[in-house]
């Protein structure tokens, strides 16, 4: 499942397959599977996009450095970056509600909603809604 988070700045997926990045204006790729689960399903080699790496464990939430590292990666890319885990729901959506936290100045729970009527499953564990709270704790004090 592909599906915007924040268009045209931010598509949320699953793991890929490599016919799925033929995407429009699509400048970088962030990945979120931990090596230990899975592979990737497509070639990250892609000339004219970049591809970054920031692992986080199935179910499990991001540190807050990783979402601050995410946020300034969406700020600075020159064009669409697509975020994808496994599945696309809970670390993808985690990602994506920090992104519209930091970028649109919502709360955890305006932002958690708001990826919800989107994809159903997005943001999964109570870590991950409070790693969201966290994180917007600290985007309005000024990180």
């Amino acid at each position: 499942m592909r599906w915007w988070i924040d268009k045209p700045k931010l598509i949320g997926s699953h793991n890929p397959r490599q016919a799925e990045l033929n995407i429009e204006n699509l400048s970088t790729i962030v990945s979120l599977i931990d090596p230990s689960e899975a592979s990737l399903k497509y070639n990250p080699a892609i000339p004219g996009i970049k591809w970054v790496e920031i692992p986080v464990r199935d179910y499990h939430a991001p540190s807050i450095e990783n979402l601050k590292r995410f946020v300034r990666l969406v700020e600075d890319s020159p064009k669409t970056v697509l975020v994808h885990c496994q599945g696309g729901s809970g670390r993808t959506g985690t990602f994506g509600g920090a992104w519209l936290i930091y970028s649109r100045g919502l709360r955890a729970a305006e932002a958690i909603d708001m990826l919800r009527e989107e994809n159903a499953c997005a943001v999964e564990t109570d870590e991950q809604e409070a790693v969201l709270v966290r994180f917007e704790k600290l985007v309005r004090k000024g990180f």
